[in-house]
């Protein structure tokens, strides 16, 4: 440990502390002795002897401390608290954690690393020591690739290099290489290199990309509210409370950390727009160039954008069941003289004043009247409706 905090609670550095004062430990607020030695680097211990109060393992080599210095004092063992856990990060620059590693660590504690300040809203930067490795078990093959033969177990289970969780190798004394991207089944035994960065060139990349503005208003999905019995409502959409009952002066949307704003476009349906599925993606989008949507849903299927490292990437992701039903399924859930609804993806709004299965009999198709979205009132013919029997309908009133 190398900061410490005295009585009035201020970091103080290992090489900066006072013989004889009292500091204590950032994390626990236990005692802490001055290790000024000859042999090791001088520290921090614990009074109680106590080896470590925070659970995780740290390196404490020359390599480690000498990268930490690189780093301005103010950014260096960060203590961040989640609930009742307290952890220190190596470096803490804007929003960029970053962890130099020497030795090598359990990928229990990797994963449970990366999670803890990942769901903080972290991205995490990993700086290993590969540099005895490179060119002996790290090996480019034929097609640009590289092999690592004998591949550390920390990276056992890491197999999304594009996410907020990014791997960098220090390859030689002043050469340090982002990991691209890594083999789906053998993970980073196999992986493309990416930008390649002196030491000093990767501190002020670290700082560059702390002081970028991440995330975009596009990446989000619209979230709905069904009209329901006793005037109460179902938020279709959500997935996080999908269908759930709630009252309207609930609004749940308003008091999730990933809602975006409300929309007047599918008025009155619409609740917001929700960024939940693209929460990590978030983290290290710099720039969105193109989205897809699901032809029913409407929901994201695909995000093309670059990040931070200035390479372009595309994540697929999978369909949240969807926030519509068709219109015959609407009326057939309640009993009704009319319904409006709103088709969500169009955002066109109908009324519909008979059975639509009768009217399919009698017409051949479902016909209805257009509603306008935001006074509710009759404003066109009586015409056979579009798209009336895809699930994309919400229930928005009925009598």
């Amino acid at each position: 440990m190398l900061i410490g905090i005295d009585e009035t609670g201020i970091r103080t550095n290992i090489d900066e502390a006072e013989k004889g004062k009292q500091y204590y430990c950032p994390l626990c607020n236990g005692e802490l002795i001055q290790k000024l030695g000859d042999i090791r680097k001088h520290h921090y211990a614990h009074k109680s002897g106590v080896e470590n109060c925070d659970g995780w393992h740290y390196d404490t080599t020359e390599w480690h401390t000498n990268w930490q210095k690189l780093f301005p004092e103010e950014c260096r063992e960060v203590v961040k608290t989640a609930g009742n856990e307290k952890h220190r990060a190596d470096v803490l620059i804007g929003n960029v954690v970053i962890e130099f590693q020497h030795s090598s660590l359990s990928p229990e504690e990797f994963e449970e690393r990366n999670g803890f300040y990942t769901e903080l809203g972290y991205i995490v930067i990993w700086v290993f020591d590969t540099i005895e490795q490179w060119g002996n078990t790290i090996a480019e093959d034929m097609f640009g690739t590289m092999e690592w033969s004998h591949c550390i177990r920390t990276f056992r289970d890491y197999r999304d290099a594009t996410g907020p969780v990014r791997v960098y190798l220090q390859s030689s004394s002043d050469e340090i290489v982002s990991v691209k991207s890594v083999d789906q089944k053998a993970g980073i035994k196999c992986f493309v290199p990416g930008n390649k960065y002196t030491k000093s060139a990767f501190v002020s990349h670290m700082k560059s990309i702390s002081r970028m503005r991440y995330g975009d208003d596009k990446a989000v999905d619209t979230v709905f509210l069904e009209y329901g019995n006793n005037g109460k409502y179902y938020l279709q959409g959500c997935p996080l409370k999908n269908t759930e009952l709630f009252e309207p002066s609930d609004r749940p949307c308003f008091n999730c950390e990933l809602y975006r704003g409300n929309t007047n476009d599918y008025s009155p349906a619409v609740v917001s727009q929700c960024g939940y599925r693209f929460r990590n993606k978030n983290k290290t989008i710099v720039r969105i160039n193109s989205i897809e949507r699901f032809k029913y849903s409407n929901q994201i299927s695909m995000i093309n954008y670059v990040d931070f490292e200035g390479y372009e990437q595309t994540s697929n992701f999978a369909e949240v069941g969807t926030p519509g039903r068709s219109l015959s399924e609407i009326w057939n859930s309640i009993a009704c003289s009319f319904m409006r609804c709103v088709n969500t993806v169009t955002g066109y709004c109908v009324q519909i004043n008979k059975s639509p299965d009768e009217q399919r009999k009698t017409y051949g198709s479902i016909k209805g009247t257009g509603v306008d979205k935001h006074t509710l009132r009759n404003y066109q013919e009586f015409k056979e409706i579009k798209y009336a029997d895809s699930k994309q309908w919400v229930l928005v009133y009925y009598r």
